[in-house]
């Protein structure tokens, strides 16, 4: 049987395609600096299941989300950012962010309609575009936000952008928000805004859409309570939009997930301000790290996005000879450190690399940037050791368009 073109067109996500290989080095007792993962380990508490109604939580609840749990999310985003979100009209909860952008794309667009991404653009928004077969506009690094119109057309149905950013880590200013809203409004398209790490910033700089477009005419703003209180593997995350939105994408949540997990559900909803109050502070910690990598790289004179948000870092390697997917491999099997290639997040950013900062200690990082420097300088590595240490870990060919001289 023949695969369906629309999917055999979708490349395999490359940071899970890493991400696994770090697993199984580990499993191998290797000690592997993990700068790859899109996530922070918070301490967090041992889960205490003593107001959890068990009985309940075994089974499917509410497909829209459990309303004491869309309740707590409207007040948070309401008292932080200053919108008016109304938790049964203009609410929805799902499991995690990921699946709820899918949603939206399908929403909103239909066959070769126009979706406009801008890079650095999380790798997954381009894939799903393509399952949903839609034609993808992309707007390269370090394009000027009011240039932004250049790339709209008559087939523009929709925007994305995230904010802040995965995985430069910049953030969009207020101006900057209202002229895309403006945008949007004017040539009749809607703005997905992936909001996903709004907690990852100082929220004087933040400005989230939800607070410009109030009666949410244009606007998804999505969010995940999984990766703001470090509980990225619960998969809880939700959308912001419009009544007549919600009410569709519940009916496509039925058909494509049913409901978000009862029990963590239920977990959240008791212990939200708790997790909100445990993650704050470590949040504020882990961005006084990034301030000291930041200022690492200034003293190194490594060039990178200088952004103030996110536990990411997106380092560019210049005028390196081989591909970046090699670097990156020859890093992780060499020198057990895991990165993420820029190519990724766009055809703009194929030069970069994402670090993460949220899973190791600082001098880890620190070594490691040293490390990744000097493989950079060198501009050289052994495709001899590279190709025989794959062939011994028995490592897939990534399964995509990349360029690489390793399968």
């Amino acid at each position: 049987m023949r695969i369906s073109k629309h999917v055999n067109e979708v490349d395999e996500a490359l940071s899970i395609y890493i991400n696994q290989i770090v697993y199984d080095l580990k499993r191998s007792n290797r000690d592997v600096v993990t700068l790859s993962l899109g996530e922070a380990f918070f301490d967090l508490p041992a889960l205490n299941m003593e107001n959890i109604d068990v009985d309940k939580s075994y089974h499917y609840s509410d497909s829209q989300g459990l309303p004491s749990l869309r309740k707590k999310i409207s007040k948070y985003y309401n008292s932080n950012y200053k919108s008016s979100i109304n938790f049964d009209k203009n609410l929805l909860v799902s499991a995690g962010s990921k699946i709820i952008i899918f949603m939206c794309i399908n929403l909103l667009t239909n066959p070769n309609d126009e979706v406009i991404i801008v890079e650095p653009s999380w790798l997954s928004y381009k894939e799903q575009i393509r399952i949903s077969k839609g034609k993808i506009i992309g707007i390269p690094i370090h394009e000027k936000v009011s240039n932004y119109k250049k790339y709209v057309s008559s087939k523009t149905k929709l925007m994305i952008i995230c904010n802040p950013n995965n995985p430069a880590g910049t953030i969009y200013s207020k101006k900057e928000i209202e002229i895309i809203y403006n945008l949007a409004k004017k040539n009749n398209f809607a703005v997905i805004c992936d909001e996903a790490y709004s907690e990852f910033t100082n929220k004087n700089k933040f400005f989230s859409l939800a607070r410009i477009d109030k009666n949410l005419e244009n606007s998804l703003i999505v969010n995940s309570l999984s990766k703001n209180f470090g509980i990225s593997g619960w998969r809880i995350g939700y959308v912001i939009t419009n009544e007549k939105f919600i009410k569709k994408l519940t009916i496509l949540n039925q058909h494509l997930i049913t409901c978000a997990p009862t029990i963590l559900s239920q977990y959240l909803s008791i212990n939200f301000e708790k997790f909100e109050n445990i993650s704050k502070k470590q949040i504020a910690d882990l961005l006084k790290k990034r301030k000291k990598i930041i200022n690492y790289l200034k003293i190194k004179k490594i060039n990178h996005v200088s952004g103030i948000s996110t536990f990411y870092i997106f380092i560019k390697i210049d005028n390196f000879k081989n591909p970046i997917f090699d670097f990156s491999m020859y890093l992780l099997l060499k020198y057990n450190i895991s990165v993420v290639p820029g190519i990724s997040y766009g055809v703009s950013t194929e030069k970069y690399l994402r670090i993460s900062i949220g899973t190791e200690n600082l001098n880890k990082i620190i070594n490691a940037i040293d490390k990744i420097n000097k493989i950079k300088k060198k501009n050289n590595i052994d495709y001899n050791f590279l190709k025989k240490r794959i062939k011994e870990m028995g490592i897939s060919k990534f399964e995509g368009k990349l360029k690489t001289k390793l399968f």
